[in-house]
């Protein structure tokens, strides 16, 4: 028998047939010749190419989008961010004043008076209409006046949501400025902090499209507590929030999707 090794290769038959895991002769040398007929395919690795206007590179999608759904995009950005699509081109200077207006005081400076100049141009130079308002409650405290002047801006007409978020550097509390519940009829979410709610003012509130509401450190009768989150006043209320809230030891709800 002929021992194992190079010499008892199986060699090419008489029938022209290859064995098994041999390569014909030339075989390495025409692998490396390339096909003029096929275009080289490039590593995933590799970044796709612009040229054509075959999308890639350089291709700016976004400013393709129509102006709704731009506007759109606007309206979900933070305050800061939305000034800043402006500087891109002028078509997002047009855009972000045909978009809802989203005004939150916590994007903007944290000193008062650099805060109430931010806040005063951007509701000069914005025609409304309002999706959000949200500004430190201290503000609404320590300078009403301002807050109800900015309240009463064409750049809020139809709000949404209306916010005076809690603000850690005031503990006393002040009734609201008269323009506070113009927006009655649009508000869909609201937050009061650190307000004196007399019965006069709450007796004539109606939010028919109120759908979450927040009471922090907020002073208020019970007869008013339990007007305000009545379905007469407030018939679509799915979530109520009372943090710290001073006048009214006992709450009674009445729902009237119960059954």
């Amino acid at each position: 028998m002929e021992p194992p090794g190079p010499s008892s290769k199986r060699r090419k038959s008489d029938s022209g047939q290859l064995d098994a895991g041999e390569s014909p002769p030339g075989a390495t040398e025409a692998t490396e010749v390339p096909n003029p007929q096929l275009a080289p395919t490039p590593s995933p690795s590799s970044p796709p190419s612009d040229e054509g206007g075959g999308g890639g590179v350089g291709v700016d999608y976004i400013s393709g989008l129509p102006d709704a759904i731009l506007g759109e995009i606007v309206a979900l950005l933070s305050t800061r961010d939305a000034a800043r699509v402006q500087t891109l081109a002028s078509r997002w200077r047009h855009i972000w004043r045909a978009a809802p207006l989203n005004l939150d005081g916590g994007d903007l400076p944290d000193a008062d008076e650099a805060l109430a100049g931010a806040v005063s141009r951007i509701l000069a130079d914005h025609p409304g209409p309002g999706l959000r308002f949200c500004i430190p409650s201290h503000l609404v405290v320590n300078h009403p006046a301002t807050v109800d002047a900015w309240l009463r801006s064409p750049a809020l007409d139809g709000l949404q949501e209306l916010d005076f978020s809690w603000s850690r550097f005031e503990w006393s509390r002040r009734e609201p400025p008269p323009s506070t519940f113009r927006f009655a009829a649009t508000l869909r979410e609201a937050t009061f902090c650190q307000l004196d709610l007399p019965d006069a003012t709450v007796d004539a509130l109606h939010f028919p499209r109120l759908t979450h509401l927040a009471l922090q450190d907020v002073s208020m009768s019970k007869g008013s507590l339990h007007t305000m989150i009545s379905s007469s006043s407030c018939p679509v209320l799915e979530c109520l929030l009372l943090d710290d809230c001073c006048g009214c030891h006992q709450l009674r709800i009445s729902s009237g999707y119960a059954r």
